[in-house]
């Protein structure tokens, strides 16, 4: 998925997750121009800092 889509399955504001991408909290591949994360990841992100949802 790409960064607006962890962003809505997160629900926090793309900005934020741009951030979290950037400060590598959740792992992204880049390529070309665009951030693509693993569907998986932002779950175990949340779990990881202590976020249940």
């Amino acid at each position: 998925m790409n960064v607006p889509q962890a962003a809505d399955h997160l629900r926090i504001s793309k900005t934020s997750a741009r951030k979290l991408v950037e400060r590598q909290a959740i792992p992204a591949v880049r390529t070309w121009r665009l951030r693509r994360v693993r569907d998986d990841e932002p779950g175990e992100t949340l779990r990881a800092m202590g976020n249940n949802t």
